[in-house]
């Protein structure tokens, strides 16, 4: 059951997780708690946080930016390998936190194509069901 040393590229969190054939990765302890979740006691608190709960950062991050290229009417995939490969390569998904009382919230900005307002409404209606409300905002 090997370790491995894991970033997520939505904070500073160093976690170490040990891969088990059959049953999937588990925690084994965080290394390193960045500023976002220094107040965080409890590794699976953070580790819940960051990557596994439902609504995690990283859920909510991978989980848009798969949204974004599998709707072909929103037009922003990949026309050469087609809806849910990737995002054409003149589309950039950046993205932010934004510290609130109920936790971190997930700013995303498009730019390259334009989202019109029809689609970001409905962008920001799938984040909502996904993810619960203003968990997720376009900037």
């Amino acid at each position: 059951m090997p370790l491995q040393r894991w970033r997520p590229d939505t904070c500073g969190c160093v976690f170490i997780e040990r891969h088990n054939e059959g049953s999937g990765v588990q925690l084994e302890r965080v290394e390193q708690r960045c500023a976002a979740h220094a107040a965080l006691v409890d590794d699976a608190e953070v580790y819940g946080k960051v990557y596994a709960h439902p609504d995690s950062e990283q859920r909510r991050k991978n989980g848009l930016i798969a949204h974004l290229a599998s709707t072909p009417a929103y037009g922003l995939h990949d026309s050469r390998t087609g809806a849910g490969e990737s995002l054409d390569p003149s589309v950039t998904v950046s993205w932010s936190w934004v510290e609130t009382p109920s936790g971190r919230d997930l700013v995303v900005n498009v730019s390259g194509k334009a989202v019109g307002q029809a689609h970001r409404t409905a962008i920001e209606g799938w984040a909502r069901n996904q993810f619960g409300i203003g968990k997720v905002r376009l900037g």
